[in-house]
């Protein structure tokens, strides 16, 4: 590791603060490993610096008026990801719920027919489960979700269930509605709420179950692709969050892709900017005005035992802005 500075200056107030101020500064070549999680970056470099320390030498306050950030690498498993639900508060997805966008994802040897294409349409973060085309060889099938899980209906085969709903309450399912009488013919297949799921998922860790050892052996080894745009909004809990905004500039759009979905799932998300972020670190709060990045995760072991899991994220150039580090 080196470092570089310019225009340092120090001062020191009758209390016995230390103020600490640069004009510019650059580190290159970092490694950092806390725990289950590794950070790295090949250089970062940040101009308008000042840093105040208590007699006793303790930090009152850090501010940066921007920072650049250079190949930043980090790596995590499963420990890293579970400390998430430890957040206080609760969690607020609003920029998936303004997602659009749609992902293709392909089934070798399913359940209900041999190999079947699936085509999923996000529409202001909701999968409408009427516009959902299940392809295969033959009449195409239909995919729906009710009280007892995610299902198929093939003709002449029936209904396969995918997943088994293990919770009495789904949040963000809205269930299929059948007509009154003997026939119970489906009039709407019903829909789900992403943001809704995923908040709840963050809490709590499991709401269902694949409905068979197969239908788990077929989701495991399920080709996957797509493009997602995430709307404006907060990503995080009230005190760790980022503010997503520039939607309407193409910012903020997420694809992901696997080749087998146990094996390795790829999720980028390009243009990444936030008008804001915040962070509770060791006791101090954390606050920043803009972010700018492109990011890239990769993420193993999504199979069986998900304490196998490990994952790495890339990050060619990071931009912050007004970075403002207070003791909580």
């Amino acid at each position: 590791m080196s470092v570089e500075v310019q225009g340092l200056g120090l001062e020191v107030a009758e209390d016995g603060t230390l103020t600490l101020r640069l004009h510019a500064a650059r580190v290159r070549d970092v490694s950092l490993a806390a725990g289950s999680l590794s950070v790295s970056f090949a250089q970062a470099a940040a101009r308008g610096i000042e840093l105040r320390l208590s007699r006793g030498r303790q930090l009152l306050s850090l501010s940066i008026d921007d920072i650049e950030v250079l190949e930043l690498q980090a790596g995590f498993d499963a420990d890293a990801v579970a400390s998430l639900r430890r957040l206080s508060g609760p969690w607020r997805l609003d920029a998936v719920a303004g997602a659009d966008g749609r992902l293709d994802t392909h089934i070798a040897d399913a359940a209900w027919v041999i190999d079947a294409d699936v085509a999923l349409p996000i529409n202001q973060g909701r999968i409408d489960f009427d516009r959902v085309v299940v392809e295969h060889v033959g009449p195409n099938s239909a995919m729906g979700i009710s009280r007892g899980g995610l299902y198929v209906d093939a003709p002449r085969l029936g209904r396969s269930y995918l997943v088994l709903f293990t919770a009495d309450d789904v949040p963000g399912a809205e269930f299929e509605q059948r007509s009154e009488g003997g026939s119970r013919r489906v009039l709407h297949r019903g829909r789900l709420d992403i943001a809704a799921l995923l908040e709840a998922l963050l809490s709590t860790p499991t709401l269902g179950r694949a409905a068979s050892a197969k239908v788990q052996a077929q989701i495991d080894r399920t080709w996957l692709a797509g493009e997602v745009r995430l709307g404006d909004g907060m990503l995080g809990t009230e005190g760790n969050h980022l503010v997503l905004t520039g939607r309407g500039e193409d910012m903020n759009v997420m694809s992901v892709s696997a080749a087998a979905l146990s094996e390795l799932l790829d999720i980028g998300l390009r243009r990444l900017r936030a008008s804001s972020a915040t962070a509770t670190l060791a006791g101090s709060a954390l606050t920043c005005d803009a972010v700018n990045a492109d990011l890239e995760v990769r993420v193993r072991g999504l199979k069986g035992d998900l304490s196998r899991m490990t994952g790495s994220a890339k990050i060619g150039r990071l931009e912050l802005q007004k970075l403002r580090v207070a003791q909580g």
